[in-house]
């Protein structure tokens, strides 16, 4: 089963910066999946949108490939696990694009189709916006939007990146952060 992640943040939590929550984010999702392959895209910045007051925004993205075996769950499962780490770093569910310590969308699982009233894969507004898509194409740029026809990799190329800027692979952010980053992927 492979599964797409988009991770954003633009708020503290406990003293604890958007970088540090990323960092966070990944030992959990490793804790809870245990997956075979687990990529973890470059970490980025970007205005919020849309254009408001709040603080620019910490993107990136997971790619997991876990068999299901391993999984047992359905995709809703799986968001229901993801709303919860957000709800442990404080996310509160308020109005429409709201600053947010934590959010974690679920973009993909596979080729997946679901147009359900609590999940819609593949992520609805993806496509759309170049600070899901930038970082979702690093770490899967040949998995392809079962709607569109189009890879990871073409779409971000379509989308105009303005205010997107890199700002380097976790490994540094942590050193910075003062966070001790491991992980024992063979894929990183």
């Amino acid at each position: 089963m492979d599964i797409v992640v988009a991770f954003g943040s633009n708020l503290f939590f406990r003293d604890v910066s958007p970088t540090v929550i990323y960092l966070r984010v990944i030992k959990l999702l490793c804790r809870v999946y245990r997956p075979e392959i687990f990529r973890i895209s470059y970490v980025y910045k970007s205005a919020p949108w849309p254009v408001s007051n709040q603080p620019n925004y910490i993107n990136a993205a997971f790619y997991l490939r876990c068999t299901k075996t391993e999984m047992g769950m359905k995709s809703a499962d799986i968001l229901q696990i993801l709303h919860r780490i957000e709800s442990r770093f404080g996310r509160q569910r308020s109005v429409a694009n709201a600053a947010r310590t934590l959010d974690l969308d679920l973009i993909a699982v596979g080729g997946e189709i679901c147009n359900d009233s609590d999940l819609i894969l593949p992520h609805p507004r993806a496509h759309e916006r170049a600070f899901v898509m930038v970082p979702v194409a690093d770490v899967a740029p040949d998995w392809v939007h079962p709607i569109l026809g189009k890879t990871a990799a073409q779409i971000a190329a379509d989308l105009p990146r303005d205010g997107l800027t890199c700002l380097g692979r976790p490994e540094a952010l942590a050193a910075q952060a003062g966070f001790r980053y491991q992980h024992r992927s063979p894929e990183l």
